[in-house]
């Protein structure tokens, strides 16, 4: 007996595929329903036919480790433990990997907000601190009798609304005079001596003038109170031409300048200027900042400007070890020894072709602000002299 084809059972009275129904009544359920419905239900189907997830022991004791069972972790003991009458133990559980950033991040959490809740304390503090300190310099001023007691005047006759923005500057009226107080025995309401720290006001120190003789303490009444400033702007300014070294180098020079004239520089330079002014690290310079210099041929870079008026003032300290007869650091002797390369410094002032160089690459870095300009700029005040005649001429 052979089995009917499919369409001659349709013929025979089977029941038509959905295909060839016609009728909008007797469409498939799935044919009217929207694809959201039909996408809907066929997640509801899913989801009722994936099954329970088994209960899965956190910490299971050790009775059900050894028997391999699921343990239901009731404490004191599990139902296993209980129903044997065996001794539950449970471990501790180790701490993973998440429990530790988790702890990690508290604590960090933690320590910032104790941070930012402390903050306005601190500002509170400092003000408050900052608020005393101008206050009293400000009475130390005005009891002293310096020009600032005209500016205290001002001050007391028209108050700020806020003590921070008190003006230090003496009053407009006063002459252009850079005074001191010159009295060398004044002492403020708690006893202490008022001292100056600027150079030339060390010679008025009560200790300073008990150990010097009488003819300097003289003559140094007979200069007057401005006289730094004084010699300073009677000096002619720097010339700006360049004498190469040697004279035949050219307008290259400081390519072929011998490392060995670059290294006794900076050296003299760190022996000489460095331990009183600490403008520079010696390490940092050493490793990294005249290593970039050469490699970029004593370019347009701060690295190179800073290196060039480490020359030139290497230049002025190599002078005064002559000038002096010490020796220069590095040397076993006992007095001055000048070096192959001495004649680098023979120019008035020494060491003007290294800073002449500075001045000519500084003009296309000046709106750089960063530490390395701010160590030129302070490096170049012990070259030159007036920084404002530098920088107009």
């Amino acid at each position: 007996m052979s089995k009917r084809s499919y369409g001659e059972s349709l013929s025979h009275g089977g029941s038509q595929p959905p295909e060839s129904i016609d009728s909008p009544h007797m469409l498939p359920i799935n044919d009217l329903l929207s694809p959201s419905q039909v996408q809907e239900q066929h997640q509801q189907s899913t989801a009722s036919s994936k099954k329970p997830r088994n209960f899965i022991a956190t910490v299971a004791c050790e009775t059900c480790r050894l028997k391999k069972t699921r343990c239901d972790e009731s404490r004191p003991k599990c139902g296993l433990c209980k129903a044997l009458g065996l001794e539950c133990v449970y471990n501790e559980r180790k701490s993973s990997k998440r429990d530790h950033s988790l702890s990690l991040i508290m604590s960090t959490l933690h320590r910032l907000e104790t941070k930012l809740e402390s903050l306005p304390l601190t500002l509170s503090h400092d003000l408050k601190s900052l608020q005393g300190q101008m206050l009293h310099a400000l009475d130390d001023a005005a009891e002293i009798g310096t020009p600032e007691r005209s500016s205290r005047r001002v001050l007391q006759q028209a108050p700020l609304a806020h003590p921070l923005a008190h003006d230090l500057t003496p009053d407009a009226a006063e002459p252009d005079d850079f005074e001191f107080n010159e009295r060398t025995n004044t002492t403020d309401p708690t006893g202490q001596v008022s001292i100056s720290f600027s150079q030339h006001g060390v010679v008025l120190w009560p200790g300073a003038r008990k150990v010097l003789p009488k003819g300097l303490l003289e003559a140094h009444e007979k200069l007057g109170k401005n006289y730094v400033i004084d010699t300073e702007m009677r000096r002619p300014q720097l010339p700006m031409y360049i004498c190469p070294f040697p004279t035949q180098a050219g307008n290259d020079w400081l390519e072929a300048l011998p490392l060995a004239v670059v290294k006794g520089l900076s050296d003299a330079f760190f022996a000489t200027f460095a331990p009183f002014t600490p403008i520079m690290d010696k390490n940092f310079y050493f490793a990294l900042t005249l290593g970039a210099a050469i490699e970029n041929g004593f370019g347009y870079t701060i690295e190179s400007c800073l290196v060039l008026n480490v020359m030139a003032l290497g230049c002025l300290a190599v002078q005064a070890h002559r000038e002096g007869n010490y020796p220069l650091s590095g040397t076993r002797s006992a007095q001055f020894e000048p070096p192959e390369w001495m004649d680098v410094i023979h120019e008035d002032p020494p060491g003007l072709r290294f800073f002449n160089e500075a001045r000519r690459r500084i003009g296309f870095l000046m709106c750089d602000n960063d530490l390395q300009s701010c160590q030129f700029y302070l490096l170049s005040s012990y070259v030159a002299l007036p920084l404002w005649e530098l920088s107009s001429s």
